[in-house]
C-alpha cells in the first residue's frame, strides 16, 4: 500500500450538526483525499479509538449514535470516489472490493457485499495466486450470509466483531433441531468461503506474525458466523458444530504458543465455549458432551485474562465474563460434586464481580437472580446463604 493511503486526512469543522443517521452531515476534508484514503479514514473513526482527534469533527459530541453518521458518511464518499477513479489495477481492485465489504457488512447492505464479491472475484481470475483476494473474497461472502438476517430459499430475493455475553444465555427451547435444514443458498456460500480460504492458504506467501493475524481474521469471521446462526430462530447443531470447527482451526493456526496472546487466546477460548454449549445441548453421545472443550475453553480464557495488564480495562471483564459463563457450564459436565460446586461457585463469584463493575448488565443480573445468589439490596454482592 502506498504512503497516501497510510495517511490519515484531518477533517475541519463540518457545515451543519447531523440532522439523522443517514447523515445530513457535510464534511470537509483539508486537502483532496483519494478513495483509499476516505476508506482508511472510515475504519480509522469505526474503530471507536481513531489515532488522531483530528479526525472527528467538533460539533459531534462522541456518542455511539453521532460515530455511526461519520463512519456512514466518510464510507459512502470513500465508495463514491471510487467510482469517479474506477480503479483497474489489481491492487486498487483489492481496496475497492475491501471498502464495498467493510461498508456493507457495517451498513448491512447484500447488494454491496455481492458488488464486493464480484470484484474478488475478477481479481482471483485475473491473479489466481492472489492469497489477500482469496481471504478478502472468503470473509466477504460469510458477511453476505450475516447480512441476509435468516434468508430462506423461498425468500432467496430478501435484502456481530465484539461478542457479549449477555446474548449467550438462551431458554431451555434454544432452537437446535437436527431437521431444520440450512438454507442451500447459505450453504453454498459458506461451502464457497471454505474453498476460497483453502486457496488462500495454498497460495499466502507471508510468514511469521503476518501470516497468524491473517488465519486469525479468518477464524474471527467464521466465528462471527457462528454467532449469527446462533441469533436465529431455528439452527442446525451440525451445521453450528462446523462452523466452530472452522473458526477453532483457523484460530488455532493463527496462535503462536511460545507468544501467547490475549485476544487470540480470548477467541480461541469463546469458539471452544459456544462449541461445548451445542455439544451439551445436542450431542446423544455421552463421551461427546463437551466437557472436553469446556475444560479448555476455562484454561484459555483464564491464561488470557491473566495477561491482560489492565485489571480494570473493559478487555479484563469482557473476559473475565466469558471465564464466569464457561465455568457455570462445566459445573454441569463435572464428574463428581466437589468439581460440580468448585466451578459453579468460581464462576458465580466472577460473573458477580462483572455485574458490580457493570451494574446495567439487565441479563446477567437476571441469571444471577435466576440462581438466588444476589443479596436482598440487590446490589450485585453474592449472599453466600442463597448459594449454599
Amino acid at each position: 500500500m502506498s504512503e497516501s493511503h497510510r495517511k490519515r486526512q484531518k477533517l475541519d469543522q463540518p457545515s451543519d450538526e447531523p440532522k439523522d443517521a443517514l447523515g445530513e452531515l457535510e464534511l470537509v476534508f483539508s486537502g483532496n483525499p483519494s478513495a483509499s484514503d476516505l476508506y482508511l479514514l472510515a475504519l480509522d473513526e469505526q474503530s471507536g479509538n481513531p489515532k488522531s482527534s483530528a479526525t472527528r469533527p467538533e460539533a459531534l459530541s462522541g456518542d455511539r449514535q453521532d460515530t455511526r453518521v461519520v463512519v456512514t458518511k466518510i464510507f459512502e464518499m470513500a465508495a463514491e470516489k471510487f467510482k469517479q477513479e474506477n480503479p483497474q489495477d489489481a491492487q486498487d481492485l483489492l481496496v475497492h472490493a475491501s471498502c464495498l465489504r467493510d461498508f456493507g457488512a457495517y451498513i448491512k447492505v447484500r447488494t454491496m457485499l455481492e458488488e464486493s464479491i464480484a470484484i474478488y472475484s475478477k481479481v482471483v481470475q485475473a491473479q489466481a495466486d492472489s492469497a489477500p483476494a482469496w481471504l478478502g473474497l472468503g470473509k466477504a461472502r460469510l458477511l453476505w450470509i450475516r447480512s441476509t438476517g435468516g434468508i430462506t430459499d423461498d425468500d432467496d430475493a430478501a435484502g456481530k466483531d465484539s461478542f457479549n455475553l449477555e446474548d449467550a444465555e438462551e431458554d431451555e427451547d434454544d432452537g437446535l433441531d437436527e431437521l431444520y435444514k440450512v438454507p442451500k443458498t447459505e450453504l453454498e456460500m459458506f461451502k464457497k468461503a471454505g474453498s476460497d480460504f483453502e486457496n488462500a492458504q495454498k497460495h499466502l506467501k507471508a510468514e511469521g506474525e503476518e501470516a497468524r493475524k491473517n488465519w486469525i481474521v479468518v477464524g474471527s469471521a467464521y466465528l462471527d458466523y457462528a454467532l449469527f446462526q446462533k441469533d436465529q430462530r431455528k439452527k442446525n447443531p451440525s451445521h453450528l458444530i462446523e462452523t466452530l470447527v472452522q473458526a477453532l482451526r483457523y484460530i488455532g493456526k493463527g496462535s503462536d504458543a511460545k507468544r501467547p496472546d490475549a485476544d487470540a487466546l480470548k477467541l480461541h477460548g469463546m469458539a471452544l465455549y459456544y462449541l461445548a454449549d451445542v455439544k451439551q445441548k445436542s450431542s446423544t453421545d455421552p463421551r461427546d458432551d463437551g466437557s472436553r472443550e469446556t475444560a479448555d475453553a476455562v484454561a484459555r480464557l483464564s491464561q488470557a485474562r491473566d495477561l491482560v495488564g489492565d485489571r480494570d480495562s473493559d478487555l479484563y471483564y469482557n473476559i473475565s465474563e466469558m471465564l464466569g459463563q464457561a465455568y457455570i457450564l462445566q459445573s454441569t459436565t463435572a464428574a463428581d460434586d466437589d468439581q460440580v460446586l468448585e466451578a459453579y461457585e468460581t464462576g458465580i463469584e466472577i460473573l458477580v464481580e462483572v455485574l458490580a463493575k457493570y451494574p446495567d448488565k439487565t441479563q446477567l443480573r437476571e441469571q444471577l437472580e435466576a440462581f438466588g445468589v444476589l443479596d436482598d439490596d440487590d446490589d450485585g454482592e453474592w449472599d453466600d446463604e442463597d448459594a449454599e
